[in-house]
This record gives C-alpha cells, structure tokens and sequence, in this order.
C-alpha cells in the first residue's frame, strides 16, 4: 500500500517536473508526451489536474 502511494507521488512530481520543462523549453511538448506515456503519466490530464495539498485528520 505504502509503495503505490509512494509511486503515486513520484509520478505527481514528475508530472509537474515535465511540465517546467516545457515551460523553459527544455524539452517540447511531443517529448514531454512520450516521456509521460513511458511512466504511465497522462499528459494533458495533467496538465488541467488540481495539484492542492490533501489534509488528513
């Protein structure tokens, strides 16, 4: 369980990572796509995602 969220979180990061790329044209969109397709990240979903902080009690 831990490792999927663990998992779950690298790719959150990654996914933003990719996106700061393309922003600084570091990489272009078609690469930040098959960089994400390798992780199993969908691209333009997150892109629109809201990335907001969870707060557990």
């Amino acid at each position: 369980m831990y490792i999927m969220k663990l998992l779950r979180l690298l790719k959150d990061e990654l996914s933003k990572d990719i996106h700061i790329w393309v922003q600084h044209k570091i990489i272009n969109v078609d690469q930040a796509q098959k960089i994400c397709e390798l992780y199993g990240i969908d691209y333009n979903k997150s892109a629109t995602q809201n990335k907001g902080y969870s707060l557990r009690i």
